[in-house]
């Protein structure tokens, strides 16, 4: 059993994390995204994504689950836990005035979980003015410090050259600032090959795909090679099941989605 990665998105009242959890799910192209936020109905999800709906979770037509925590963090965990086996990634949104500190720590010392960034969501409009704010201004030079990589939000609100002024005058509490979160969680490839391969150098294959997180797709193979094999690996197992024969051309294809870009190789050219 894998540790579920987590991403933690801080970011002061307003600075847009909503927005950007919002466009993950709509985004999510697979991955099986597990929010844990203090208030679902903020997330104004799109009535077509909605699968079914409780007072304290929603799931998504794209597998996604959205779950309403409060202040338990970690009894939120707990209860992903038992069901990890659905999950790819989580994201926890903390509150604008939650202590980043700690909400960090928490998932570092839960069981199960492996804390993979912080986010912190900044404003380039008022980032300064929350900064020098007398009474939460250590709240937020706190989010900023902790932080893996700072997010700015709302600069079309601004000139060009007015974000890079606020880019560089955050270098004193980050080296990784980006603009609108261009860096993506996951990493998606394709392996397409009209040569079949064997169920060996298949296992040896898959084996290889150390960042994995899904594999799925349809597997051209040497001994059966009038049929199609429908692959699907989830946590370093995988299941390869027959579905009859070939509708067009015979061909191996293959989708993988990894937490790291690696390149893929060839089965084929594997020797046993």
């Amino acid at each position: 059993m894998f540790d579920l990665p987590v991403t933690v998105v801080t970011g002061y009242l307003g600075s847009g994390k909503t927005t950007h959890i919002n466009r993950r799910l709509k985004q999510a192209e697979g991955i099986r995204y597990a929010v844990l936020i203090n208030d679902f109905g903020d997330l104004n999800i799109d009535v077509e994504l909605i699968e079914d709906q409780t007072a304290s979770s929603i799931n998504l037509m794209n597998g996604c689950v959205c779950c309403s925590i409060g202040n338990d963090v970690e009894g939120a965990l707990e209860q992903l836990r038992a069901v990890s086996n659905s999950i790819d990634w989580v994201l926890l949104e903390a509150s604008g005035v939650a202590d980043s500190k700690r909400v960090r720590n928490q998932v570092l010392n839960w069981p199960g979980f492996e804390l993979r960034d912080v986010l912190s969501l900044v404003d380039v409009t008022l980032i300064r003015k929350l900064v020098d704010d007398k009474f939460i201004g250590n709240h937020i030079r706190q989010q900023l410090v902790l932080a893996d990589r700072l997010v700015l939000t709302k600069t079309d609100l601004v000139s060009e050259n007015d974000v890079r002024e606020v880019e560089s005058w955050l270098s004193q509490f980050s080296s990784q600032v980006a603009e609108n979160e261009t860096h993506p969680d996951f990493f998606t490839q394709s392996y397409l090959s009209e040569t079949p391969i064997s169920r060996k150098q298949l296992s040896v294959w898959l084996e290889r795909l150390t960042h994995a997180v899904r594999i799925k797709g349809f597997v051209y193979l040497k001994d059966d090679p009038d049929n199609a094999y429908l692959l699907q690996w989830v946590e370093a197992k995988w299941t390869l099941d027959k579905l009859g024969p070939w509708q067009g051309r015979s061909k191996t294809r293959i989708v993988t989605i990894s937490s790291e870009p690696s390149g893929l190789g060839s089965p084929e050219k594997i020797n046993l």
